[in-house]
Order: structure tokens, then sequence, then C-alpha cells
């Protein structure tokens, strides 16, 4: 009997916007083997999303709250 090993899972492909930037397409799975260039690119796409989430939402609560002090 031949053990095989198979591939180490990588990750997906890049696709090129109109401007040049290359964009991941899918994240980074759990077993995949990738770079630290790899790993801070997903960081910043995830920052880059989820910090406008926040300010959006603390703009909203923060101008929920200024209403409900304005009516007591």
């Amino acid at each position: 009997m031949v053990a095989t090993e198979a591939a180490p899972p990588t990750r997906a492909p890049l696709q090129q916007k109109a401007n040049g930037v290359a964009v991941a397409v899918g994240k980074i799975g759990y077993d995949a083997r990738v770079s630290v260039v790899d790993h801070l690119d997903e960081l910043r796409t995830r920052l880059t999303v989820c910090l406008p989430a926040v300010a959006v939402a603390s703009a909203c609560a923060h101008g929920a709250l200024s209403r409900r002090a304005a009516r007591t």
C-alpha cells in the first residue's frame, strides 16, 4: 500500500479589480497554509468591513440617545 499525501489547501485565487488591486475571493480556511502577508491581508479585509459597521452603529446609538435625552 502506498500512502499518498493530499495537497495542502491553498488560499482562493485572487481576482483583479479595475484599479489594479488584487482582491481575494473567499476566506482563508482553518487548514490552509498561507503566508504572513496573506494573514495580514485577511485582517485588513475584515477590519475594512468591521470598523465602518461599528462607526455607523455608534452614530445611530448616539443619535437615538441624544433624542431620548432631549425629550426628558
